[in-house]
């Protein structure tokens, strides 16, 4: 370590810890670095050290990417290597406080996800994506991204000589697999699939995917984090879908970022699901006629059994954001005929679907369409669904409480003609 001096000594230029070792700013050669070194008391551990040697090795094989931390000096005798200086930190520190635009986030996520296919490419699984392993560099106004601490990596090709089962303690959490957390060795490829969904997510919103919300890549995440990694898509799937999408965001696919929803309603040939739901986030886009090329196109487009059923079977955060997207715009629609048209859509949602959450919403949707706009068909709907049985107690149960919030100002002879359909804990709400 004679090349290495400690900026400004060894106490002071300390950065972090993670399980296993300790990181440090030098200079090595006179050159700004980082240095990290195995921990004093794990260096009589023999999993520590075979893990510190391993991840030395994988950086080797993957040395020279540009997404990929750089390894410039290593030694397996004395547990240590040095590699390159990050002058922004990591991503979760370049994220705080910091207003980053789209542009900046796609490039960011661009050069995370390049990292990731060439390290599948190599056979080699990470086991340990998240946003404190993601170093940020900046250059003459360039951010470099790249992809750092292989220290729970592994060669697929290979077996594996860790034997510590849990992953407590190792990692972030929140970004790892089920699998992974119950078993450090069940870990695949996919397992790097969950975390890079969840890291596109924070990279999207800026926020800790504990409770995940709706966003642009939402059916990407969604699929990315299923809980059966069988279910995940490969790394090669993940990527195309987020060209696309990310294509038709920054209008580099010509085919698809011209195309509105009025266009696919006069040709269907045009639809496509990922298109369709960007547009629909888009409303503001419409506002010289909102009927007629917004709202009269997204009932067209979905008065259609297949393409009903394919909405209805996506994530219940995407069908509950649709629902709700079109419901807290009922205030623009402007036609009679149009309003009744939803009411007709939300009642084929609710008798679709076997998931009660939507069934609520599309519930509530008609319920506002029924009383707050006081129309005929969508209070016809709410009597058939009561006579019909179509709702569980558990379902009742939380639709009283939204009932009771929303306090909308109910019509009494509407409400009369049905009362004698709707459940009295219903009834109690409404006699307020």
């Amino acid at each position: 370590m004679n090349n290495i001096e400690y900026i400004p000594n060894e106490e002071k230029s300390f950065i972090g810890e993670g399980g296993f070792a300790k990181t440090y700013h030098i200079r090595y050669n006179g050159e700004e670095c980082c240095l990290k070194k195995l921990k004093d008391e794990e260096k009589n551990d023999v999993d520590s050290i075979k893990r510190f040697k391993r991840e030395i090795e994988l950086l080797e094989l993957l040395k020279g990417h540009p997404n990929i931390i750089d390894l410039i000096e290593a030694n397996k005798n004395e547990l240590y290597y040095v590699m390159s200086f990050a002058n922004k930190s990591n991503l979760e520190k370049y994220c705080q406080n910091k207003k980053i635009t789209e542009e900046i986030k796609f490039n960011i996520f661009d050069q995370i996800l390049n990292a990731i296919v060439y390290a599948h490419s190599q056979g080699i699984i990470h086991r340990d994506l998240n946003p404190r392993n993601i170093l940020v560099f900046e250059s003459s106004g360039k951010l470099n991204v790249k992809v750092s601490d292989f220290g729970l990596g592994k060669n697929y090709d290979k077996n594996s000589n860790y034997t510590k089962s849990k992953t407590h303690n190792l990692g972030q959490e929140d970004y790892a697999a089920p699998e992974q957390l119950n078993s450090l060795k069940d870990a695949t490829f996919q397992s790097d699939i969950y975390s890079l969904g969840l890291l596109l997510y924070f990279t999207w919103t800026n926020k800790r995917p504990r409770h995940i919300k709706p966003t642009l890549f939402l059916d990407i995440i969604n699929q990315a984090t299923s809980e059966n990694y069988i279910d995940r898509q490969t790394i090669t799937q993940f990527k195309d879908k987020y060209e696309k999408i990310k294509a038709i965001i920054l209008g580099t696919n010509n085919k698809l970022s011209n195309i509105s929803l009025h266009n696919m309603q006069e040709d269907n040939s045009l639809f496509d699901w990922d298109l369709f739901f960007i547009l629909i986030e888009d409303i503001e886009k419409n506002s010289d006629d909102y009927d007629k090329f917004y709202f009269y196109p997204v009932y067209d487009l979905l008065d259609d059994k297949k393409r009903l059923t394919e909405l209805v079977n996506f994530s219940e955060d995407r069908v509950i954001w649709f629902i709700e997207k079109i419901t807290n715009n009922f205030n623009l629609i402007y036609s009679y005929d149009l309003l009744d048209r939803y009411s007709i859509l939300m009642n084929k949602i609710l008798r679709a679907t076997k998931n009660d959450t939507i069934k609520v919403f599309a519930f509530m949707s008609i319920w506002i369409l029924a009383f707050d706009k006081d129309r005929y068909i969508a209070q016809g709907h709410i009597t058939d669904i009561f006579k019909e049985k179509l709702l569980s107690e558990n379902i009742i149960h939380t639709i009283c409480v939204k009932i009771d919030a929303i306090k909308v100002s109910y019509i009494s002879g509407d409400i009369i003609k049905i009362l004698k359909y709707i459940p009295t804990s219903i009834q109690a709400i409404l006699e307020q």
